[in-house]
C-alpha cells in the first residue's frame, strides 16, 4: 500500500509536511502502477499502427494495381485486339503511350501517403483531441523521426529527378517507421513512469494538494469549501486490486470539461441540401491525474475522509449562521428592534437558569411580555452541545456552554445602546457569510439596515 493513511480517526492524525504550514495531513498517497495500465497500452500505439499500415498497404496495393491495370487496358485497347495490333498508334495519341508508368507512379505515391503517413497523422490528431499525451506524442515522434531521417538519406543517396526522389522519400518513411516506433514507445513508457512517480496527493485540514509533472511542474490546492461532492470510480481491475479514482467535484469551474456527443446526416442535390443533427453537451469533472486522485490505493478510505471533512464543515457553517442570527435576535450586543423602535423578545431553544442553580433543577424563568424587558442580570443561559462558532475540525467536546448574562433595564422605553465598534464587526461577519454564499444578499441587506439603525 502506497498511502500513509492513519488507522485512527481523522482528528488524531496530526503530522505535517512542508508546504501545508500547520495543517494536519489526513492522507498522503500517489497512483498505483496498475492504474496506468491503459496509458501504458496507449504508448504502444505507433507499434500497432505499423502493423496496421503494413496490412493496409498490402490490400491497397492489390486494389490499386487491379484498378490501374483495368484502366490501362481499356484505354490502350478500346476496340479489340485485332485493331490494337494493326493500328494502336493511329488511335491512341503519343502522350498516352506512357500511361501505364504514370498510373504505376501515382498508385505507389497514393498507397504510401495513406499507409503509413495518413494513418499516423489521423491517430495523432485523435490522441491530441482526447488529451492522451502518451498516444499523440509517441505517434508524432515516430513520424517526425522517420521523416527527418528519410530526408537525410534521400539527400545523400538520391540521384533521380524530383518525382523519383519524392517516391524514394515516401519509401524511406514507410521503412523507418518500423524501428522508430520501438524507440518512440520506449521513450513514452519511460516518460509515463516518471510522470506517475511525480504525482502526489495530500489531503489536509485545509483541502487537497495536487502535485506532479515532468518538465513542467504543477501544484494547486482545492479547498474543502469548494468541493460539492466526492465521486469514486473503479474499473474491473480496480475492484479486484483495491485501487480507484476519487474525483472531488468542485462547485467552481476548476476541472470542468464540456463534451459534445451526437450523430448527424446530410444530403445535397442540385444545390439543395438538408440534414439532421442531434448533439448533447454536458459538464464533466476532469479525470486528469493532476485534477483528481487518480488510481490511488484504498480509494474508499480517501472518499470517507473527504466526505467527513466536508460534512463537518457544512454543519459548522450552518451553526455559525444560526448562532449569529440568535446573537442579533436576542440582543447579545443589544436587544433587537422591531417597528417603532420597540424591543422584541425572540424565542429560542436554549434554557435560562439562575446562577444559584448549577444543576439546572429549578424551574425555567418566566418569559416577559412583548412590551416588557427582563432583567437578566442573574440569569445564565446554558446550552448543551459544541460551540457552533468553533472552526476547528477536531471532534467536538461534549458539555455545557454558558452565555454570559446581559444587563438590561426593566420597563425602560429605550434599551441600552451597544458600543459603536461592535456593530461594524458584526456587519463584517455578515459580509463574510454573504461572500461564502451562506446567506443571501437580501438577508445581508436587511440585517445591515437593522444594525445601522442602532448606531
Amino acid at each position: 500500500m502506497n498511502s500513509q493513511e492513519a488507522g485512527q480517526p481523522v482528528q488524531e492524525n496530526t503530522h505535517t509536511v512542508p508546504g501545508e504550514g500547520s495543517d494536519r495531513v489526513l492522507l498522503s498517497t500517489h497512483p498505483e502502477k496498475l492504474s496506468f495500465a491503459f496509458k501504458y497500452f496507449l504508448a504502444f500505439t505507433p507499434c500497432i499502427l505499423v502493423g496496421v499500415s503494413i496490412l493496409a498497404r498490402y490490400f491497397l496495393d492489390i486494389i490499386f494495381r487491379t484498378f490501374s491495370t483495368a484502366v490501362t487496358s481499356s484505354i490502350t485497347n478500346p476496340l479489340g485486339n485485332s485493331l490494337a495490333v494493326s493500328g494502336t498508334s493511329a488511335i491512341i495519341p503519343g502522350s498516352l503511350s506512357n500511361l501505364g508508368s504514370s498510373l504505376a507512379y501515382g498508385t505507389n505515391v497514393t498507397i504510401l501517403l495513406i499507409a503509413p503517413i495518413g494513418i499516423f497523422i489521423i491517430f495523432a490528431v485523435i490522441g491530441w483531441s482526447m488529451r492522451s499525451t502518451e498516444m499523440w506524442t509517441s505517434v508524432t515522434m515516430t513520424l517526425i523521426l522517420s521523416g527527418i531521417t528519410g530526408l537525410l538519406l534521400v539527400i545523400m543517396t538520391g540521384t533521380g529527378g524530383m518525382q523519383d526522389n519524392f517516391l524514394l522519400y515516401l519509401e524511406w518513411i514507410a521503412f523507418l517507421v518500423q524501428p522508430f516506433c520501438i524507440i518512440a514507445t520506449v521513450i513514452a513508457l519511460l516518460w509515463l513512469e516518471k510522470f506517475r512517480k511525480s504525482l502526489q496527493y495530500t489531503i489536509t485540514d485545509q483541502g487537497i494538494w495536487f502535485r506532479g509533472g515532468v518538465g513542467k511542474k504543477q501544484e494547486h490546492l482545492v479547498l474543502h469549501s469548494e468541493i460539492g461532492r466526492v465521486v469514486l470510480e473503479q474499473n474491473f481491475f480496480g475492484t479486484r486490486h483495491n485501487f480507484g479514482t476519487v474525483i472531488p467535484v468542485s462547485s467552481t469551474p476548476w476541472g470542468d470539461e464540456t463534451s459534445f456527443r451526437g450523430f448527424g446526416a446530410t444530403g445535397q442535390k442540385d444545390n439543395f441540401g438538408g440534414g439532421i443533427l442531434f448533439a448533447k453537451s454536458r459538464h464533466e469533472a476532469s479525470r486528469s491525474p493532476l485534477d483528481c486522485l487518480f488510481g490511488i490505493p484504498n480509494p474508499r478510505a480517501a472518499q470517507k475522509i473527504l466526505t467527513e471533512v466536508i460534512s463537518r464543515r457544512g454543519t459548522h457553517e450552518a451553526e455559525q449562521v444560526l448562532y449569529l442570527k440568535k446573537i442579533s435576535e436576542r440582543g447579545i450586543n443589544g436587544p433587537a428592534f422591531g417597528e417603532q423602535n420597540v424591543p422584541q423578545t425572540a424565542s429560542s431553544g436554549v434554557t435560562e437558569h439562575t446562577k444559584t442553580d448549577p444543576d439546572m433543577t429549578e424551574p425555567q424563568k418566566r418569559t416577559a411580555p412583548d412590551n416588557e424587558t427582563v432583567n437578566t442580570g442573574d440569569v445564565v443561559t446554558r446550552v448543551n452541545g459544541p460551540d457552533p462558532l468553533a472552526t476547528t475540525t477536531t471532534a467536538p467536546t461534549p458539555g455545557i456552554r454558558e452565555i454570559l448574562p446581559v444587563k438590561q433595564i426593566k420597563n425602560s422605553p429605550k434599551p441600552t445602546i451597544p458600543p459603536a465598534e461592535s456593530i461594524p464587526d458584526l456587519i463584517k461577519k455578515l459580509a463574510e457569510l454573504r461572500d461564502e454564499k451562506i446567506i443571501t444578499e437580501q438577508e445581508f441587506e436587511a440585517k445591515k439596515t437593522e444594525l445601522l439603525k442602532r448606531m
